[in-house]
């Protein structure tokens, strides 16, 4: 069987036998032959579950697909080969390639072109926007979190919901509702005030057998203690029943619904349900209540030995463009800001520095041999727009150096530079990346996510953390063991210093926000990563 368009060249790659001509022609290509790219990105999408049947396997054939299966080209025909071999394949394109030259030098090689990734739609039908002392019953959900087609029900506090059609609704607990469509839900039980805007005229809150229908308005139900009372604030409604055929109510009236179906008229009560405004109110507080208990937390942070920089955000003023470091190693490890802009944090009186354009970066300089390390991060991803999205990466990347970056796919990366590459060591590179599982949702977008990352040398396991919780743990490879770790000059948010300035994933900017960054020198526990989570989560 013939072999995919290209497959000569990845074997050159793998087994260090390509010349720095080739390779310079091998990257041109790249840019302008789409099928080469098309049989690339085929082949890197392999790398993931290359990696996963690495797991616990030897240098023992083990039976694999042919090269025309993983390209696409064929659906049969297996094959035994050595698996070392093909993973060595897979990682030299995506990891590193290093050709000789006068005076060694390391090359990170990646596809031509971002991979074509579908478009993500958001599910479900409607959006939590606002959560305000909330008490869940059953599953819990958090700010920011879709919301689909099942039973929304709390014990107490309240939830702002912004349907997908235009209309909101602050559901105040106990209380049940469940989400039919995008354009009507179901009130089982509680209280809830819904804002309509002309552009979701026709949303519908059924209670019981009656549908009430907006007709662009302002309304508000209880359904409590055995009381089922609508009442209209603005505009109108209709009420739509075997017994209430587009029965009218207007703005300032209010009616009961009887255990019959009947509409009898009674007293508006308006101060009863709390509106977007009031909640707006009530989030302000707690943000403001938030924000002082997470200030505490910072200091007992700083007093931690193991704190090698730390840079909180806690300054509003970015005039002199130096992000300060707070850990008591002071200002010798202070950052500078270069293009970077502010903007509001996770709370409204917190700092944070925008991330956008291809020059945007914080560049530190952290001297010093370590050991274990642990990364945690504040940020707020708008979209994955590089391949790689930085979050820390080292200038020149040299040996003990960490990278910690977001792929175009959703997955994070953390690698460490082991070795001074040397292509007459066949199939030993000179890092070993560990990719989590897909992380990134649609709903995550503009919303503040902490990330986190944990390299135990004392264990050789790197750990990926979302959230506070512990989201892919990888085994480090006795080929590529970590003895040792340090940081020199480096960036937050970018990458300073790329091998190939020239090639388009050079620019690896973050487009996002970032308002809090830690380096610690061991390894933290899990129970220490999600308390920063916990103290520092501003959707309470």
């Amino acid at each position: 069987m013939n072999k995919p368009h290209g497959w000569d060249s990845f074997e050159k790659i793998s087994n260090g036998e390509i010349s720095e001509e080739e390779f310079n022609e091998f990257q041109d290509l790249l840019r302008t032959d789409s099928e080469l790219r098309k049989n690339y990105r085929r082949y890197t999408s392999m790398q993931s579950k290359l990696q996963d049947m690495a797991e616990g396997q030897t240098n023992e054939a083990v039976a694999w697909q042919n090269p025309e299966v993983i390209s696409g080209q064929g659906q049969s025909g297996m094959k035994l080969v050595n698996f070392t071999g093909w993973l060595a394949a897979a990682a030299a394109i995506i990891i590193m390639l290093v050709i000789q030259r006068p005076g060694p030098v390391e090359v990170e090689v990646v596809d031509s072109e971002p991979a074509v990734m579908e478009e993500q739609q958001a599910e479900g039908v409607a959006v939590i926007t606002k959560l305000v002392d909330v008490e869940f019953k059953d599953k819990v959900y958090r700010n920011g979190q879709a919301i689909g087609n099942q039973p929304f029900e709390i014990t107490s506090g309240f939830v702002q919901l912004e349907f997908f059609c235009g209309a909101t609704v602050v559901l105040e607990g106990p209380a049940n509702l469940e989400p039919i469509s995008a354009w009507k839900a179901v009130c089982h039980t509680g209280k809830l005030r819904a804002h309509v805007p002309p552009a979701a005229q026709g949303f519908t809150i059924k209670v019981d057998e009656t549908d009430v229908v907006d007709l662009g308005t302002e309304f508000a139900i209880d359904v409590s203690g055995g009381k089922k009372s609508i009442q209209v604030f603005d505009g109108e409604v209709q009420l739509n029943s075997d017994k209430l055929d587009k029965h009218s109510i207007t703005a300032g009236k209010a009616v009961d619904l009887d255990s019959e179906g009947n509409a009898l008229n009674s007293q508006l009560e308006e101060s009863k349900f709390i509106g977007m405004n009031d909640l707006y109110g009530l989030q302000v507080k707690k943000d403001i209540d938030a924000y002082k208990t997470w200030m505490n937390f910072s200091k007992d942070i700083n007093t931690d030995p193991r704190l090698i920089a730390y840079y909180n955000f806690t300054q509003n003023d970015f005039k002199r463009r130096v992000l300060k470091n707070s850990s008591p190693k002071g200002q010798g490890l202070d950052g500078a800001i270069v293009g970077a802009a502010y903007a509001t944090g996770r709370w409204g009186t917190k700092s944070a520095l925008t991330f956008k354009r291809p020059g945007d970066r914080v560049r530190i300089n952290i001297p010093g041999d370590y050991k274990s390390l642990t990364f945690s991060c504040w940020t707020k991803i708008d979209s994955l727009d590089r391949l790689y999205n930085s979050l820390y990466l080292t200038d020149s990347y040299q040996k003990g150096e960490p990278h910690w970056q977001i792929m175009n796919d959703g997955r994070l990366m953390f690698t460490t530079k082991v070795r001074d590459f040397n292509n007459k060591v066949k199939h030993l590179h000179s890092h070993k990346p560990s990719y989590s599982p897909v992380f990134w949702k649609p709903e995550y977008a503009g919303k503040w996510l902490h990330l986190g990352v944990r390299l135990d040398v004392e264990q050789q396991v790197v750990t990926h953390f979302v959230n506070g919780k512990v989201f892919s743990v990888h085994d480090i490879e006795p080929d590529y063991e970590v003895s040792f770790t340090r940081f020199g000059t480096g960036e937050i948010g970018n990458w300073g210093l790329p091998n190939k300035p020239d090639k388009y994933y050079a620019v690896r900017n973050l487009n996002g926000a970032i308002d809090e960054f830690a380096i610690f020198s061991e390894a933290l526990s899990d129970e220490e990563i999600k308390n920063i989570f916990d103290k520092g989560y501003p959707y309470q």
